[in-house]
Protein backbone atom coordinates (compact mmCIF):
# COMPACT_ATOMS: atom_id res chain seq x y z
CA UNK A 1 0.00 0.00 0.00
CA UNK A 2 1.56 3.52 -0.91
CA UNK A 3 1.80 6.43 2.00
CA UNK A 4 -0.74 7.95 3.06
CA UNK A 5 -3.50 6.03 0.76
CA UNK A 6 -7.08 7.16 1.00
CA UNK A 7 -9.05 3.93 2.23
CA UNK A 8 -12.74 3.76 2.23
CA UNK A 9 -15.47 0.72 3.99
CA UNK A 10 -18.04 -0.80 2.15
CA UNK A 11 -20.50 -3.43 2.64
CA UNK A 12 -23.57 -5.21 0.69
CA UNK A 13 -26.29 -3.79 0.61
CA UNK A 14 -29.56 -6.05 0.66
CA UNK A 15 -33.13 -5.50 -0.52
CA UNK A 16 -36.29 -6.79 -2.16
CA UNK A 17 -36.90 -5.12 -5.20
CA UNK A 18 -40.88 -4.76 -6.58
CA UNK A 19 -42.19 -6.67 -3.40
CA UNK A 20 -45.03 -8.79 -3.14
CA UNK A 21 -45.57 -9.12 -7.49
CA UNK A 22 -44.40 -11.74 -9.75
CA UNK A 23 -41.41 -10.21 -10.52
CA UNK A 24 -40.34 -9.61 -6.95
CA UNK A 25 -36.49 -10.46 -6.55
CA UNK A 26 -33.73 -10.02 -4.08
CA UNK A 27 -30.78 -8.13 -4.86
CA UNK A 28 -27.34 -7.24 -3.59
CA UNK A 29 -24.88 -3.90 -4.12
CA UNK A 30 -21.78 -3.73 -3.04
CA UNK A 31 -21.47 -0.18 -1.86
CA UNK A 32 -18.30 1.86 -0.65
CA UNK A 33 -18.74 3.83 2.64
CA UNK A 34 -18.11 7.25 0.32
CA UNK A 35 -19.21 9.64 3.67
CA UNK A 36 -15.00 8.58 4.86
CA UNK A 37 -13.88 9.99 1.63
CA UNK A 38 -11.24 12.60 2.42
CA UNK A 39 -11.18 14.32 -1.03
CA UNK A 40 -15.27 14.52 -1.01
CA UNK A 41 -15.14 17.78 -0.19
CA UNK A 42 -12.59 18.92 -3.24
CA UNK A 43 -14.93 16.90 -6.30
CA UNK A 44 -16.49 19.11 -8.52
CA UNK A 45 -19.69 17.46 -10.23
CA UNK A 46 -20.45 18.10 -13.39
CA UNK A 47 -23.25 16.19 -14.93
CA UNK A 48 -26.81 16.73 -16.34
CA UNK A 49 -29.85 15.84 -14.65
CA UNK A 50 -32.96 15.43 -16.24
CA UNK A 51 -35.75 18.32 -14.84
CA UNK A 52 -38.59 17.15 -13.46
CA UNK A 53 -40.80 18.57 -16.54
CA UNK A 54 -39.25 17.04 -18.65
CA UNK A 55 -41.05 13.30 -18.67
CA UNK A 56 -44.43 15.39 -19.65
CA UNK A 57 -42.77 16.31 -22.47
CA UNK A 58 -42.04 13.08 -24.18
CA UNK A 59 -45.19 11.90 -23.40
CA UNK A 60 -47.42 14.89 -25.04
CA UNK A 61 -44.82 14.82 -28.10
CA UNK A 62 -45.79 10.98 -28.47
CA UNK A 63 -49.19 11.82 -27.80
CA UNK A 64 -49.13 14.51 -30.52
CA UNK A 65 -47.09 12.24 -33.38
CA UNK A 66 -48.80 8.91 -31.95
CA UNK A 67 -45.57 7.35 -31.02
CA UNK A 68 -44.92 4.80 -28.67
CA UNK A 69 -43.81 5.06 -25.32
CA UNK A 70 -40.95 2.53 -23.42
CA UNK A 71 -38.15 2.83 -21.16
CA UNK A 72 -34.76 0.98 -20.74
CA UNK A 73 -32.88 0.09 -16.90
CA UNK A 74 -29.56 -0.33 -17.02
CA UNK A 75 -28.10 -2.62 -14.53
CA UNK A 76 -25.36 -1.85 -12.06
CA UNK A 77 -24.66 1.35 -14.67
CA UNK A 78 -21.77 2.95 -12.65
CA UNK A 79 -19.64 -0.70 -13.18
CA UNK A 80 -19.75 -0.09 -16.80
CA UNK A 81 -18.98 3.00 -17.08
CA UNK A 82 -16.03 3.54 -20.00
CA UNK A 83 -13.27 4.87 -17.95
CA UNK A 84 -11.41 4.11 -15.51
CA UNK A 85 -10.93 5.92 -12.01
CA UNK A 86 -8.85 8.98 -11.95
CA UNK A 87 -7.94 8.61 -8.81
CA UNK A 88 -6.13 6.19 -6.68
CA UNK A 89 -8.93 4.46 -3.61
CA UNK A 90 -8.71 1.64 -2.00
CA UNK A 91 -11.36 -0.75 -0.49
CA UNK A 92 -10.96 -2.77 2.78
CA UNK A 93 -13.47 -5.24 2.99
CA UNK A 94 -15.18 -6.43 6.11
CA UNK A 95 -13.49 -9.88 7.44
CA UNK A 96 -17.13 -11.40 6.91
CA UNK A 97 -17.44 -10.40 3.27
CA UNK A 98 -13.89 -11.29 2.51
CA UNK A 99 -14.46 -15.04 1.02
CA UNK A 100 -16.61 -13.40 -1.46
CA UNK A 101 -13.57 -11.34 -2.31
CA UNK A 102 -10.90 -14.25 -1.99
CA UNK A 103 -8.73 -11.78 0.25
CA UNK A 104 -5.89 -12.81 2.87
CA UNK A 105 -6.33 -10.84 6.37
CA UNK A 106 -3.79 -8.03 5.09
CA UNK A 107 -5.11 -7.74 1.77
CA UNK A 108 -7.52 -4.52 0.68
CA UNK A 109 -9.02 -3.62 -2.64
CA UNK A 110 -7.68 -1.45 -5.21
CA UNK A 111 -10.71 0.50 -6.73
CA UNK A 112 -10.37 0.03 -10.75
CA UNK A 113 -14.22 1.36 -11.16
CA UNK A 114 -16.28 3.44 -9.28
CA UNK A 115 -18.84 1.87 -6.95
CA UNK A 116 -21.83 2.98 -6.20
CA UNK A 117 -21.39 5.73 -3.18
CA UNK A 118 -18.08 7.23 -4.54
CA UNK A 119 -18.90 10.88 -4.77
CA UNK A 120 -17.69 10.95 -8.52
CA UNK A 121 -19.45 7.78 -9.41
CA UNK A 122 -22.26 9.65 -11.12
CA UNK A 123 -20.15 11.45 -13.40
CA UNK A 124 -18.43 8.87 -14.64
CA UNK A 125 -21.64 6.87 -15.74
CA UNK A 126 -23.14 10.13 -17.63
CA UNK A 127 -19.81 11.12 -19.44
CA UNK A 128 -20.24 7.19 -20.83
CA UNK A 129 -23.99 7.27 -21.29
CA UNK A 130 -23.87 10.92 -23.07
CA UNK A 131 -21.65 10.05 -24.97
CA UNK A 132 -23.22 7.08 -26.40
CA UNK A 133 -26.52 8.81 -27.00
CA UNK A 134 -24.79 11.57 -28.78
CA UNK A 135 -22.42 9.13 -31.10
CA UNK A 136 -24.21 5.77 -31.23
CA UNK A 137 -27.63 7.25 -30.99
CA UNK A 138 -26.77 10.50 -32.78
CA UNK A 139 -29.08 12.21 -30.95
CA UNK A 140 -28.93 16.17 -30.05
CA UNK A 141 -29.36 17.49 -26.17
CA UNK A 142 -32.31 20.20 -26.18
CA UNK A 143 -30.64 23.62 -24.94
CA UNK A 144 -33.47 23.70 -22.20
CA UNK A 145 -32.69 19.98 -20.79
CA UNK A 146 -29.26 19.03 -21.43
CA UNK A 147 -30.31 15.21 -20.51
CA UNK A 148 -33.24 15.66 -23.29
CA UNK A 149 -32.38 14.16 -26.48
CA UNK A 150 -33.84 14.59 -29.79
CA UNK A 151 -33.79 12.89 -33.11
CA UNK A 152 -34.95 13.59 -36.28
CA UNK A 153 -33.95 12.51 -39.81
CA UNK A 154 -36.70 13.75 -42.17
CA UNK A 155 -39.96 15.26 -41.47
CA UNK A 156 -41.75 14.74 -38.11
CA UNK A 157 -39.26 14.00 -35.03
CA UNK A 158 -38.37 10.47 -34.97
CA UNK A 159 -38.59 10.51 -31.04
CA UNK A 160 -37.18 11.97 -28.16
CA UNK A 161 -34.71 10.30 -24.95
CA UNK A 162 -35.12 11.36 -21.19
CA UNK A 163 -32.03 10.36 -19.08
CA UNK A 164 -32.12 9.85 -15.82
CA UNK A 165 -29.14 8.14 -14.01
CA UNK A 166 -29.15 4.47 -15.12
CA UNK A 167 -33.03 4.83 -16.55
CA UNK A 168 -34.59 6.17 -20.21
CA UNK A 169 -37.65 7.09 -20.86
CA UNK A 170 -38.62 7.11 -24.81
CA UNK A 171 -41.12 8.07 -27.07
CA UNK A 172 -40.38 7.35 -31.14
CA UNK A 173 -41.65 5.78 -34.23
CA UNK A 174 -40.68 2.46 -35.18
CA UNK A 175 -37.46 3.67 -36.77
CA UNK A 176 -36.47 5.00 -33.61
CA UNK A 177 -37.45 2.21 -31.23
CA UNK A 178 -34.76 0.03 -33.78
CA UNK A 179 -32.57 2.45 -33.47
CA UNK A 180 -32.25 2.75 -29.82
CA UNK A 181 -31.88 -1.50 -29.53
CA UNK A 182 -27.90 0.23 -29.66
CA UNK A 183 -28.48 0.62 -26.08
CA UNK A 184 -29.04 -2.66 -25.35
CA UNK A 185 -26.48 -4.03 -26.84
CA UNK A 186 -24.07 -2.05 -25.50
CA UNK A 187 -25.22 -2.42 -21.86
CA UNK A 188 -26.29 -4.90 -19.55
CA UNK A 189 -29.62 -4.01 -19.32
CA UNK A 190 -33.25 -5.56 -18.53
CA UNK A 191 -35.42 -6.44 -20.79
CA UNK A 192 -37.18 -2.97 -22.51
CA UNK A 193 -40.86 -1.96 -21.01
CA UNK A 194 -43.03 -1.35 -23.22
CA UNK A 195 -46.44 1.13 -22.35
CA UNK A 196 -46.51 0.36 -18.59
CA UNK A 197 -43.60 1.95 -16.90
CA UNK A 198 -42.48 4.08 -14.06
CA UNK A 199 -39.99 6.57 -14.33
CA UNK A 200 -38.49 8.70 -11.09
CA UNK A 201 -41.38 8.24 -9.41
CA UNK A 202 -44.08 8.97 -12.28
CA UNK A 203 -46.37 6.10 -13.65
CA UNK A 204 -46.35 6.28 -17.29
CA UNK A 205 -49.43 4.18 -19.00
CA UNK A 206 -50.61 3.87 -22.27
CA UNK A 207 -54.47 3.42 -22.81
CA UNK A 208 -56.08 1.76 -25.59
CA UNK A 209 -57.81 3.34 -28.03
CA UNK A 210 -58.99 4.52 -30.18
CA UNK A 211 -57.89 7.54 -29.60
CA UNK A 212 -55.39 6.00 -27.73
CA UNK A 213 -54.26 7.86 -24.44
CA UNK A 214 -51.22 8.23 -22.13
CA UNK A 215 -51.51 8.65 -18.51
CA UNK A 216 -49.46 10.23 -15.93
CA UNK A 217 -49.71 9.82 -11.67
CA UNK A 218 -47.81 9.22 -9.06
CA UNK A 219 -50.11 7.63 -6.76
CA UNK A 220 -47.27 4.94 -5.71
CA UNK A 221 -45.41 7.70 -4.54
CA UNK A 222 -48.04 9.34 -2.92
CA UNK A 223 -49.09 6.68 -1.15
CA UNK A 224 -45.34 6.07 0.87
CA UNK A 225 -45.71 9.28 1.76
CA UNK A 226 -46.79 9.84 5.64
CA UNK A 227 -47.72 13.13 7.41
CA UNK A 228 -45.13 14.06 10.06
CA UNK A 229 -45.48 15.04 13.96
CA UNK A 230 -45.16 19.16 14.94
CA UNK A 231 -42.26 17.86 16.86
CA UNK A 232 -40.57 16.63 14.01
CA UNK A 233 -36.72 17.21 13.41
CA UNK A 234 -35.24 19.68 11.76
CA UNK A 235 -33.76 16.85 9.27
CA UNK A 236 -36.63 15.10 8.82
CA UNK A 237 -38.51 17.92 8.14
CA UNK A 238 -36.45 19.21 5.23
CA UNK A 239 -36.19 15.32 3.42
CA UNK A 240 -40.03 15.50 3.77
CA UNK A 241 -39.99 18.36 2.28
CA UNK A 242 -38.40 17.87 -0.48
CA UNK A 243 -40.57 14.80 -1.39
CA UNK A 244 -43.35 17.08 -1.79
CA UNK A 245 -41.85 20.04 -3.39
CA UNK A 246 -41.08 17.02 -5.78
CA UNK A 247 -45.05 16.14 -5.45
CA UNK A 248 -45.87 19.44 -6.47
CA UNK A 249 -43.77 19.87 -9.75
CA UNK A 250 -44.22 16.41 -11.23
CA UNK A 251 -47.66 15.63 -10.27
CA UNK A 252 -51.16 16.24 -12.01
CA UNK A 253 -52.83 13.53 -12.79
CA UNK A 254 -53.34 13.89 -16.74
CA UNK A 255 -54.43 12.23 -19.69
CA UNK A 256 -52.84 13.28 -23.24
CA UNK A 257 -55.41 11.72 -26.08
CA UNK A 258 -53.10 10.88 -29.26
CA UNK A 259 -54.79 12.56 -32.63
CA UNK A 260 -51.51 11.26 -34.64
CA UNK A 261 -51.36 7.44 -36.24
CA UNK A 262 -49.77 5.51 -34.03
CA UNK A 263 -46.33 4.55 -35.24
Amino acid sequence: MPDNANILGARFVLGIKQPNTPKEAAKARYVAQGCGDREKPFIVHNLSTLRQSSTKVIVSTSAVFGCRLFSHDVNQAYLQSKDAMARDLYVKVRPRDAKYFGLAENELLRMLKPLYGVPEAGNYWDVTFVLHVKEDLVMNPLTGDPALFFKKVVGDPDGLLGAYVDESCMGGNKRFQDLTTATLGKFESKQRVYEYLTFIGVSVRTLSGPPRSFTLDQTVYIDALSRLPLAVGFTDFVRARAAFAWLAQVGKICAMPSTAPLK
